[in-house]
């Protein structure tokens, strides 16, 4: 399972993330099988930790193109 970001925004306490996420399942003696969803997250932190408070998928414009677009979480495509 991987993570890519479109957006993160933060004022340190409160965050907006999106982006999108693929997925690949394994099965014995089958090819594996990819998929792909976009992700929205509203995060709050509270007492130095971050709480997810909206956390929404999708499968729309979600495919390899524009996983590939995005970037990794360390900020690198």
């Amino acid at each position: 399972f991987e993570l890519r970001f479109d957006k993160r925004i933060s004022n340190g306490t409160q965050a907006w993330e999106s982006g999108y996420y693929k997925g690949t399942v394994m099965q014995q003696a089958k090819a594996p099988i990819t998929y792909y969803g976009r992700f929205f997250v509203v995060l709050q932190k509270e007492s130095s930790t971050w709480k997810i408070l909206v956390d929404a998928d999708t499968g729309k414009d979600a495919d390899e193109e524009n996983f590939n677009k995005a970037f990794a979480r360390e900020g690198k495509q």
